[in-house]
């Protein structure tokens, strides 16, 4: 499980494909995982990083 700290909160990442680096940001109350379906294809073209909000995941 990747995560990064900030301000002493672990923060879950994640990391798919290559090339120009693409951030989908979740609403309010959603987690990473609701890119889930687009991020294949997104990777295909892009480095694709999706994170979890604080309060979230």
């Amino acid at each position: 499980m990747p995560t990064q700290t900030a301000n002493d909160i672990n923060i879950y990442y994640e990391i798919h494909g290559s090339g120009a680096p693409l951030v989908l940001i979740s609403g309010l109350g959603y987690n990473q995982w609701q890119w889930h379906k687009m991020v294949p294809g997104l990777a295909e073209h892009f480095q694709v990083i999706t994170f979890d909000n604080r309060g979230v995941g």
